[in-house]
């Protein structure tokens, strides 16, 4: 699983919301709504138009995270019978 930096890229770069739509002329709701929503995963051509206008390379606009793990069978949670007592 993958998570968007495109919020922690341009406060380090010091560079607005307003200025990265202008320079990739990608509309500013979808540059919101990479900012905002970390979970957002936009296409690869719209992220190589961010990387591009920011001067990094696209992987530096994600972060993998580990998976979670498999949910638990309720019958392994509660016990195999719990109607016996």
């Amino acid at each position: 699983m993958y998570r968007l930096r495109v919020k922690e890229v341009i406060k380090e770069l010091g560079v607005t919301q307003s200025w990265l739509a202008r320079n990739t002329k990608i509309n500013e709701s979808m540059i919101r709504r990479m900012v905002h929503d970390p979970n957002y995963m936009p296409s690869a051509a719209t992220l190589a138009q961010v990387a591009k206008a920011l001067h990094i390379p696209m992987e530096e606009l994600l972060e993998e995270l580990p998976d979670p793990p498999p949910p638990i069978p309720a019958r392994e949670r509660y016990g195999k019978n719990r109607s016996s007592k």
